[in-house]
């Protein structure tokens, strides 16, 4: 803009480059999070409110407009829109970045076999009809390549390549973030899926990388020397993989184990390998391949040691995330145009492309699924995810028509594509899948093979860590045989957002958790190796943690959930201290817990557990009820062992030795008190200063929950109340006493936060299996 002019002068304010560029990001960016708003609520993943938002503003909708198209995206000042391409192509080397940050060796470790058949079949086969596909497309549609509109011939082998790698493809980082927000990361499906495209996608940018080398050295014109230039660049960028594997990778290692010692180093270090991969985006330019290759090389090369990798991202997702990616796929909308699609011919084929997608990479990966013996459920369910093409599909279009390989038509055709095979994977997945699972988690629980017992914990602070470890070892035996027949699952939750950091969070890699998650993880596994239990981590992103522990609970049923309840609320929430607007001294976590999950269901409330090893003496109320029966189940596995005696305060004396002789329980380990009230007994001893007792057991109905009240703050011993296994209670029967409780329990819980439940018999085999 020239001095001493601006809109006082009369000038129009879109004519200078730096306000037109402004307005353009503006536009983008507002369209782009109001349709984000609008499909969120169909569960659609944000690069497809970023496209249309480009096609919005291009040439088939808005660009219409002779007023809109020479002022605010003039597609005859080619300047106007190079801005964008740039700072849209810079925000793409660092998203690749990000993606190589986030490929994880050790997804593929775990189902290695599966993985890597899954993977390759779906490449393969959709490789293959997508070379078919390609042959039908060259022979009916015309090129028309330049902008004179002339049609002209591309190569046939190079668009064969191109549209096999398009139809082979699946969008590792959609499909990520489309398994965190359905919490599906950690189930079988979840888990075969993710790992399966993590193959796909460093396989694809290799064939990609041969594509475009190709197409760089045939758009030179030099048809004699375009193979042999092909070899050179080829040759050139499998040595650039080996450097990057083995000296920028061992380097970077050795040097951040070196030099970062506190943040400022690590802030210093970070500057280093966002210049590294500036370099080697650089570098894989230059030699005819693409800026991405080398971002997304360096982004694996990056060190993975204290969450470096974790923190980089964390660093440059939101100006990337927010900012920087939306114009580049917004561009890509800017550059489709509907109106190239004027056939019944090129419709037609638009059609057909679709469907060969969906066929090509749906029936490769649901065979090799079965194949790999999954249900056939499950493995539809890995075929549609695999069938993700997003924001992956579009870049590589997007190269394709940058080096020639398609024209408009072409490229518009298979844009359609992208949008609509991401656009069907989340319904399709939840009614194929995540409908069925929750149909599942309403059918009461059966009897495991006996012996077979899981407990589930979450501990969300340090502070019950400690103490609930030694609870899960009291639980389990204490011979090495019978462990084995014991599980320990912990969960660990972060909080769920847009954010691409999020998705670290949902992998199994205790390198990835938060440093507060990461604390809470060493002190259960200090504690679990000094007592003498293992256990297995789960991590799992979810808004909070009642949704999260309801849904892994009712995933997995677990014999027993074990929840830390404080009177702080530390314990209802992934993030937030409190739970606001609940009457009741139970926080929403517990709650809804025990209306949803049928497991047994403990709360621990800690006020100081002694250590483990030593001699201990355990204070348990009996009065021979049914609700009682989970209770003692624990009492009996606890006594088993040799250091912990148990002192029953009982009205039901005859009842508490037949159950104790069925199976076979010392009655030594027992001091039998006879009392008629025992939980106004049990209250009295609670409250005495001078008492023995290492933790009180005692059992509490579902919809009684509000008895314990009283005991929680007069206890002056630590307490382990136990909710019985829920199949006596149907919220569906909303004139029964028992939904009537619950729902008054659960305060400002809304009826969609109770799952109905089926009413039946009460047998105390369903959900605890007597050792």
């Amino acid at each position: 803009m020239a001095e001493g002019v601006s809109i006082a002068t009369g000038l129009n304010p879109l004519t200078d480059p730096i306000a037109l560029f402004i307005v353009q990001v503006l536009l983008i960016v507002i369209i782009s999070r109001l349709l984000a708003w609008g499909l969120s609520y169909l569960k659609q993943p944000m690069v497809i409110s970023e496209v249309i938002t480009g096609i919005i503003l291009g040439p088939s909708v808005l660009g219409q407009a002779k007023v809109f198209s020479l002022n605010v995206f003039p597609t005859a000042a080619p300047p106007s829109v190079g801005t964008l391409n740039v700072f849209a192509n810079i925000g793409l080397i660092f998203f690749m970045f990000m993606v190589g940050l986030e490929v994880d060796i050790s997804i593929l470790r775990t189902n290695l076999k599966a993985s890597l058949i899954i993977s390759l079949t779906s490449i393969i086969v959709p490789f293959g009809m997508g070379v078919g596909l390609a042959a039908l497309l060259h022979h009916y549609m015309p090129f028309n390549i330049d902008a004179s509109h002339e049609y002209q011939d591309v190569n046939l082998g190079l668009f064969c390549i191109f549209v096999g790698v398009a139809i082979s493809i699946t969008a590792f980082p959609v499909l990520a973030r489309i398994l965190t927000e359905r919490n599906l990361m950690q189930s079988r499906v979840g888990i075969s899926a993710i790992a399966a495209a993590s193959v796909d996608d460093v396989i694809a940018w290799i064939l990609l990388a041969v594509v475009v080398s190709w197409g760089n050295n045939v758009k030179t014109g030099n048809e004699g020397g375009a193979n042999l230039g092909a070899l050179w660049t080829f040759l050139m960028l499998i040595g650039f993989v080996v450097f990057i594997g083995t000296v920028v990778r061992f380097g970077l290692d050795y040097l951040y184990k070196k030099l970062v010692k506190n943040e400022s180093s690590k802030h210093n270090f970070l500057v280093f390998t966002l210049c590294l991969c500036l370099a080697s985006a650089f570098y894989t330019q230059v030699i005819g391949v693409h800026a991405i290759f080398g971002a997304f090389l360096l982004g694996i090369a990056t060190p993975r040691y204290d969450g470096f990798h974790i923190h980089c991202t964390e660093r440059i997702e939101d100006m990337v995330g927010i900012i920087l990616l939306p114009l580049y796929f917004t561009y890509s909308g800017l550059r489709t145009s509907l109106e190239s699609i004027n056939s019944g011919t090129a419709g037609g084929l638009t059609l057909f492309i679709i469907f060969v997608a969906c066929l090509g990479k749906f029936g490769g990966a649901t065979l090799a699924s079965r194949f790999t013996k999954k249900s056939w459920r499950e493995s539809c369910t890995i075929g549609v995810l695999m069938n993700t093409k997003g924001l992956v599909e579009l870049i590589v279009l997007n190269i394709g028509l940058d080096i020639g390989v398609l024209d408009q038509t072409t490229f518009t055709m298979f844009v359609i594509m992208a949008l609509v095979t991401t656009f069907m994977t989340t319904p399709i997945v939840h009614f194929i899948w995540t409908k069925w699972e929750e149909k599942q988690a309403r059918i009461p629980m059966v009897p495991r093979e006996k012996g077979f017992f899981n407990i589930l914990l979450y501990v969300s602070t340090n502070r019950v860590a400690t103490a609930m470890t030694h609870i899960a070892a009291a639980i389990t035996p204490s011979t090495e045989d019978s462990k084995k027949k014991y599980q320990v699952k912990s969960l660990f939750l972060n909080s769920t957002s847009n954010r691409y950091s999020s998705y670290f969070y949902s992998s199994n890699n205790i390198n990835n958790l938060p440093p507060q998650k990461k604390e809470i993880y060493r002190s259960l596994q200090s504690e679990s190796n000094e007592v003498g239990v293992k256990f297995k981590p789960l991590f799992v992103n979810a808004t909070d943690a009642a949704e999260g522990v309801t849904t892994i609970a009712k995933r997995q049923w677990p014999d027993v959930v074990l929840l830390g309840y404080s009177d702080r609320g530390d314990d209802q929430t992934v993030d937030e201290s409190h739970h606001a607007g609940t009457e009741t001294f139970y926080s929403k976590l517990i709650i809804k817990t025990l209306q949803t999950v049928k497991s047994c269901v403990c709360v621990f409330v800690d006020k100081g557990l002694e250590r483990f090893h030593v001699q201990h003496n355990l204070l348990f109320a009996y009065s021979g009820e049914d609700f009682e029966n989970d209770a003692l189940t624990i009492v009996m596995k606890m006594s088993r062992r040799s250091n912990i005696k148990v002192t029953v305060l009982t009205n039901a004396t005859k009842t508490l030795l037949q159950k104790l002789e069925a199976k076979h329980i010392k009655s030594e380990n027992y001091t039998i008190v006879e009392t008629h009230n025992p939980y106004q007994d049990l209250l009295s001893k609670s409250s005495e200063d001078q008492n023995d007792f290492w933790m009180i057991v005692t059992a509490v109905q579902r919809e009684d929950a509000t008895k314990q009240e009283r005991l929680i703050n007069t206890t002056k011993i630590s307490l382990l109340l136990v909710h019985p296994s829920n199949t006596l209670l149907d919220p569906s029967l909303k004139t029964s006493s028992s939904f009537a409780n619950l729902e008054r329990l659960g305060g400002n819980l809304g009826q969609d936060d109770i799952a109905p439940i089926i009413d039946e018999e009460y047998d105390d085999k369903i959900g605890i299996e007597m050792q």
